[in-house]
C-alpha cells in the first residue's frame, strides 16, 4: 500500500494481511484510521508490518526520506525515555508512550 502525502512524500506499507486492505486507490485517510491488518511474509511466524518513507510512488526508482515519531519510548538495553519527534537509530526499541 503506498499513501500520497505530498508530491515528495510517500508512505509504504507491506506485509499486509490477504483480504484486509479496507481502503481502495483514490481514498483519502486519516490519522487513526484502520487501513489493513499486517499480515506475515517468509519465515515469519508473528504478523509484521514494513513501512518506510519515500520520495516517489515507484518502489524501483524513488529514494527513501527519513521519518521521526512525534512521540515514541526509545532506548536500548531496556533504558527507554520519551522522545518528542524522534528519527529512530539502528538498534534502538521503539514503543508507545
Amino acid at each position: 500500500m503506498i499513501i500520497q502525502h505530498s508530491s515528495k512524500e510517500y508512505s509504504v506499507l507491506s506485509f499486509l494481511k490477504q483480504g484486509s486492505i479496507r481502503v481502495k486507490a483514490g481514498d483519502r485517510v486519516t490519522r487513526g484510521q484502520v487501513l489493513a491488518q499486517c499480515g506475515n511474509s517468509g519465515n515469519a511466524t508473528e504478523p509484521v508490518l514494513h513501512f518506510h518513507l519515500q520520495d516517489s510512488p515507484y518502489l524501483q526508482t524513488a529514494r527513501g526520506v527519513k521519518f521521526y515519531f512525534e512521540r515514541a519510548m526509545a532506548g536500548k538495553d531496556g533504558n527507554k525515555q520519551l522522545q518528542l519527534n524522534h528519527l529512530p537509530v539502528m538498534g534502538e526499541l521503539l514503543s508507545p508512550e
